[in-house]
């Protein structure tokens, strides 16, 4: 007959046994002549007392500082990382903390969700449930779940930019602003008198991309019937594939010679795809929906882009924030909020480097803005890196504040890779507004000095890069000076080493080399996964003025497989806000600036 209770007392004998054992080998007791005494000798309670507060104390350093690394709570404790990871594990175990790769986070009903939280954690943790949701399009189990966790509770739940079951749709009428930006090219066509031959990227997945789709196509048939030649492709909404499928579409159809995207990263990408092929974009008529951030209002001042109908991002945070204080008051907001949209052309936008920002919003008045007082908001996306996000997220918290709420936005977790691809993206993009114009560089072959190139279109500088992928992201951009090294061909990893690209690199003196990193710490340095192109990076640190750094926040504290340089020979360091305050102290402490990529979404 089973004792009541004992599953509960078997488990807690095997952790405190487990906790015994473990500090046991990382302390184990000496004699005089450094030999191990017998197992008798471990003073039993002591460990047991040793093991539980520290426990108690890691769980109280991440408490106070929301984060805490596996190197500094060992340094702390003076025990192995190892025992602090079997330590973290325990305290997750109990619901205490929340691991993540290299520390921990802070599980508190006292506060916000701190950086890294998904929408899986807040499912997690119904004491954090907020008092108004905003939910970006996101069709997963993650979003129904919250969805349904938001209408059970009676939370007012808003869906931006796209319908979703249960919400209240709150955004633009997709289909009508596309249907206008279509029929201001139409007119542009016909004004240059063009033979027209349309590339639409587009991403079928969800509702709102689907309704802007429809709206151009509905304006090309207006004017031209069935007559106009449109190749229509998936692009994603993501700036990589849309690169691709336009490369491909262009490659089958070069006579293209009209662009259309339904988001910015649409357009970009397809930019992006026209200056890999070697294709002037000058006489190409390119025009997008969307206007999200600065980075497509910069092609336009270039003249890359002609049009876009922007859905100001701005506009929409605020109204998101306003929508829910009312909703607070007990107003009904009814089955959908429409916000406007704004069509700019390149020759008429207002002088300036930033997006415009649309007509200013009046703020609610004070009987009603009084309502959101001490109430919490959370905005849950999709894709960090996306400037639209960045943008309604930096507004939402601004409004939010201005009315004594809070605020926080959130990724719905989708894995690691994905997660870390997005963040060197928005890495990359920081490395290429960190170049000015006249600097010469060196490039390799990381990601993020990939992600780099593909947003220094515009600067006139020069390049000097072993890596055959930066060669072709660059070689067809006439503003920029390009240098291949010689060297023998490693076809897996598609760059040049050995010793005939170091004796390339050694020759030249540069500004800056932006060098993507696997690890960085100070007990191993700047290091790398990849044993193929080590001299190459190490020839490049030594010719290079200025070491920048480019690494997310999960490299900070690991060492990859292979040293490149010690952690004093970066100059500067580009990084995502995932970055432990300690990490960025002890990186200043040592004179290295540190640069956290533009991402308004992080709590």
């Amino acid at each position: 007959m089973a004792i009541p209770g004992s599953e509960a007392l078997h488990s807690a004998i095997g952790r405190l046994l487990a906790g015994v054992l473990t500090t046991a080998l990382d302390h184990p007791n000496k004699n005089d002549n450094n030999r191990y005494t017998s197992k008798t000798d471990f003073q039993l309670p002591g460990w047991i007392v040793l093991q539980a507060e520290r426990e108690n104390e890691i769980l109280t350093a991440v408490n106070e500082t929301g984060s805490a690394s596996v190197r500094s709570l060992a340094q702390r404790f003076r025990v192995t990382e190892a025992t602090v990871r079997r330590d973290l594990q325990r305290l997750e175990d109990r619901r205490q903390l929340r691991r993540i790769h290299g520390g921990a986070l802070r599980l508190s009903p006292d506060g916000p969700p701190t950086i890294g939280a998904t929408a899986e954690d807040l499912l997690a943790r119904p004491q954090d449930t907020p008092d108004g949701l905003i939910v970006a399009p996101i069709e997963n189990t993650a979003a129904r779940a919250l969805r349904q966790m938001a209408l059970r509770q009676g939370i007012p739940l808003l869906a931006e930019s796209a319908p979703q079951s249960g919400a209240v749709y709150l955004g633009p009428d997709n289909f009508a602003a596309a249907l206008a930006l279509s029929r201001w090219v139409t007119a542009e066509i016909r004004r240059r008198k063009l033979t027209p031959t349309i590339l639409c990227v587009s991403h079928d997945e969800l509702a709102n991309a689907a309704a802007r789709r429809a709206g151009l196509l509905q304006g090309l048939r207006e004017a031209f019937g069935e007559q106009a030649e449109i190749v229509t492709v998936d692009g994603g909404g993501l700036l990589d594939q849309a690169n691709q499928v336009a490369q491909a579409a262009l490659r089958v159809q070069p006579a293209i010679n009209v662009i259309l995207g339904v988001n910015d990263d649409s357009v970009l990408g397809a930019l992006h795809a026209c200056a890999e092929l070697g294709r002037e974009t000058g006489e190409t008529l390119v025009a997008g929906v969307g206007g999200e951030g600065p980075t497509l209002f910069g092609a336009m001042r270039r003249g890359a882009v002609h049009a876009c109908v922007s859905l100001l991002p701005k506009t929409v945070g605020a109204t998101a924030i306003d929508s829910l204080v009312r909703s607070w008051h007990g107003e009904e907001l009814g089955a959908q909020i429409i916000t406007p949209w704004c069509l700019y052309v390149a020759a008429e936008l207002p002088a300036g480097e930033g997006a415009p920002v649309g007509p200013p919003l009046e703020p609610l008045p004070e009987n009603v803005a009084r309502h959101a007082s001490g109430k919490h908001v959370e905005f849950i996306v999709q894709f960090r890196t996306h400037e639209w996000y960045q943008e309604v997220a930096k507004a939402m918290r601004e409004r939010a504040q201005a009315y004594g709420a809070t605020f926080t936005a959130h990724t719905v977790g989708e894995g690691l890779e994905r997660e870390v691809r997005e963040l060197r993206q928005l890495i990359g993009k920081e490395a290429a507004a960190y170049v000015r114009s006249g600097e010469s560089l060196f490039l390799d072959g990381g990601q993020a000095s990939c992600y780099a190139a593909r947003f220094l279109a515009g600067k006139r500088t020069s390049v000097t890069t072993h890596s055959l992928a930066v060669f072709n992201l660059l070689h067809n951009l006439p503003e920029i000076q390009l240098r291949l090294t010689g060297g023998d061909y490693h076809r897996e990893q598609n760059l040049l080493h050995g010793q005939g690209a170091v004796q390339a690199v050694a020759g030249v003196r540069v500004d800056k080399l932006l060098l993507s990193v696997d690890g960085a710490s100070e007990r191993f340095g700047l290091s790398s996964a990849s044993e193929h192109e080590l001299e190459v990076l190490r020839a490049m640190v030594r010719s290079a003025r200025e070491v920048v750094v480019l690494a997310v926040h999960t490299a900070f504290g690991v060492d990859a497989n292979f040293h490149i340089a010690g952690l004093g020979s970066a100059t500067t360091v580009i990084t995502d806000s995932g970055l432990s305050p300690e990490t960025r102290l002890e990186l200043s402490r040592r004179g290295i600036r540190v640069i956290i990529a533009s991402q308004e979404i992080a709590p």
